[in-house]
């Protein structure tokens, strides 16, 4: 698998990609919703979000079928092993001018090879914001993916029907083992119904199309279109929110999004209403979360104190189970924590997930299961080995579940050290839930 042969479908890639597959559903909670209304196989460019760095990628790689191909930076590419890998994987390199202006009229080479991986219905995944950041709001798009869109259509003399489908890629949290994904593939577009456009005013047609984009990725998404400690205040709001409507517990990953996206709307429309009232819980809701961080609770655990929800049940079920979580523990710690130390020295947080997916699943696990494999079978049978391996696999989840629901229950005691402190949490809370039911 090289540079020429890119777009080919590959087995042993086919192989990898079902191994990681398997891996990446367990180590997200993966929901999809596809209203695109085509079918893999056609000329398709896929047009995500971009919050979470490789993740994003991912995401977008194994809820298709496709073996979908994707840009990465030129520079990457310098070595010439790494770059055999890069295109195994289906990584195409593209050339910016900081890369070096002499370099830019290979772009040449890399478009051509562009438009053949659309007609041969491989599927190409181009981020339209370009790079990532870790924020809730569709940032301003490249003009680049309705270039070779355009581009495309007119070189195949308007015979391909190229189809742009947005995507939408919502996170519960963006490295969190076991935390929810859902990804939103939206209706598609069609180049053809603005090659017209591009034809008689090639800015304006390009335009046009990158303005179709963006509004078709905004229903996808919880856009916060807020700055600084706007933003965080409003995406905070939207968590109060989601507690508030989920206090049975019973509301899917999608109805937050849901629940979000309408809330969202209704803060923004109310800013422009009243600018005062807007600025107070703006203030109120940064003052809660900076009072939580002092406590190290969250809003969840004020609400269950609030509403004197008891934590026997918690408790009995944690002491019942610890025998598991110790064994469970026991196996998959090291494996665990080799991989958590190896994201100490990034600073982008966005690229945590990438370490903990990629080191955990083509490393770390696989090395230790391997030692525990060859250790049972020098002891027991091969298949005695694979099951007791296979339970040691879910111990391992179930360890992790276990130490996520002790972090629940200390959050709820530590608010009990403060009675002035809880009070005071307890206050400002009612101000913001009282605001967030008169936006209903």
């Amino acid at each position: 698998m090289g540079f020429n042969t890119i777009e080919r479908k590959s087995y042993l890639y086919g192989v990898l990609k079902a191994y990681l597959s398997r891996a990446f559903h367990m180590f997200y909670k993966i929901s999809v919703e596809d209203k695109s209304g085509v079918e893999e196989g056609e000329p398709i460019i896929y047009a995500p979000n971009h919050q979470n760095a490789l993740i994003d990628p991912l995401v977008l790689l194994f809820t298709r079928k496709s073996q979908i191909i994707f840009f990465a930076r030129s520079d990457i590419f310098k070595n010439k092993i790494i770059a055999k890998f890069l295109y195994f994987i289906k990584m195409l390199p593209v050339f910016r001018i900081r890369d070096g202006y002499e370099n830019l009229h290979r772009n040449q080479a890399i478009f051509d090879k562009t438009m053949s991986v659309i007609a041969s219905g491989s599927g190409l995944g181009i981020f339209p914001e370009a790079n990532h950041a870790g924020y809730r709001k569709l940032r301003s798009l490249k003009k680049g993916i309705s270039r070779v869109a355009f581009q495309t259509e007119l070189n195949y003399n308007e015979e391909l029907n190229v189809k742009i489908v947005p995507v939408g890629i919502e996170y519960e949290h963006y490295y969190w083992f076991r935390s929810k994904v859902h990804v939103n593939y939206g209706k598609a577009i069609s180049v053809k119904d603005y090659i017209e456009d591009y034809k008689e005013n090639i800015p304006n047609g390009v335009n046009k199309l990158n303005g179709a984009i963006r509004d078709s990725i905004i229903p996808l998404i919880v856009n916060i279109q807020f700055k600084g400690n706007e933003y965080e205040a409003v995406d905070f709001l939207t968590e109060i929110n989601f507690n508030i409507e989920n206090s049975t517990e019973d509301l899917s990953f999608e109805d937050r999004i849901k629940h979000d996206q309408k809330l969202v709307e209704n803060i923004t429309r109310f800013q422009y209403l009243d600018e005062d009232i807007f600025s107070k819980i703006i203030r109120k809701t940064n003052e809660y979360r900076k009072l939580l961080k002092e406590v190290r609770t969250d809003d969840y655990s004020v609400q269950r104190v609030q509403n004197k929800r008891s934590c026997i049940g918690i408790i009995l079920l944690l002491i019942l189970t610890f025998p598991l979580y110790i064994i469970g523990a026991l196996f998959n710690y090291l494996p665990y924590k080799l991989v958590y130390m190896s994201t100490r020295n990034i600073e982008d947080i966005q690229f945590h997930g990438t370490m903990y997916f990629t080191l955990g699943a083509l490393v770390s696990f696989p090395v230790f299961y391997l030692i525990y494999f060859f250790v049972l079978k020098s002891i027991l049978s091969v298949y005695v080995a694979l099951i007791l391996l296979v339970i040691i696999g879910f111990l391992g989840v179930f360890s992790y579940d276990y130490w996520r629901l002790y972090i629940k229950m200390k959050r709820g005691m530590r608010m009990k050290k403060s009675s002035k402190k809880q009070k005071e949490l307890f206050r400002l809370r009612k101000v913001l839930v009282n605001f967030l039911e008169s936006l209903r």
